[in-house]
């Protein structure tokens, strides 16, 4: 599919390919290589509480930046680019803080993807290749398997805080679950 802009993503689509320049080698073995460093410091907008969290974001490299505005112009520049680390299994979940992403994995280690109907039953599974951009659903609870897989991704998204209904979307995922309620709370006094 070629999207020269950002489209909305329908809840009855999962992920799709998407026909984007591919990011050059280099720019991807430097990313790989910073996440596997362990030097990186998480800047997950909704904090987990260390590194070896199942899931975390580090800040993209400067290199992925400047070939970014030359490659993918129609990225607006309040969209967050992120490098993506996730340690499987990762429970069934939905993101809190965007309605969808713009993922290109660089490793999978044999993880896959999967979508959930609400009492968790697989909806629908999904290998993401390497290499190659997909819009991803993030309104729908998914998960992500494998074992002990290492997946990393330059994932684009815009930051969407989503309030959700906690007995409704609960998995018991309580880290995520908690993390989004405490920044919940710091949101509400700053309002105060």
């Amino acid at each position: 599919m070629n999207i020269s802009m950002l489209e909305p993503m329908p809840l009855n689509i999962l992920h799709r390919e998407l026909d984007w320049p591919i990011v050059p080698d280099n720019i991807c073995q430097e990313i790989i290589d910073s996440v596997l460093s362990g030097k990186l410091e998480n800047i997950r907008e909704i904090d987990s509480p260390t590194t070896n969290a199942p899931f975390v974001m580090y800040p993209i490299t400067d290199s992925f930046i400047e070939w970014a505005k030359v490659n993918l112009p129609f990225i607006p520049d309040d969209y967050k680019k992120r490098i993506q680390r996730i340690y499987c299994p990762l429970s069934p979940h939905i993101d809190h803080l965007r309605t969808c992403s713009y993922n290109f994995v660089l490793t999978t280690e044999g993880s896959t993807t999967n979508w959930h109907n609400n009492d968790l039953s697989i909806l629908e599974t999904f290998n993401y290749k390497p290499r190659t951009w997909y819009q991803h659903q993030s309104q729908i609870k998914h998960s992500v398997v494998g074992s002990s897989a290492i997946r990393i991704a330059i994932c684009i998204f815009k930051f969407e805080l989503q309030i959700r209904d906690w007995n409704k979307d609960f998995t018991g995922n309580v880290n995520d679950s908690e993390a989004v309620r405490n920044f919940m709370n710091e949101k509400k006094k700053g309002m105060g």
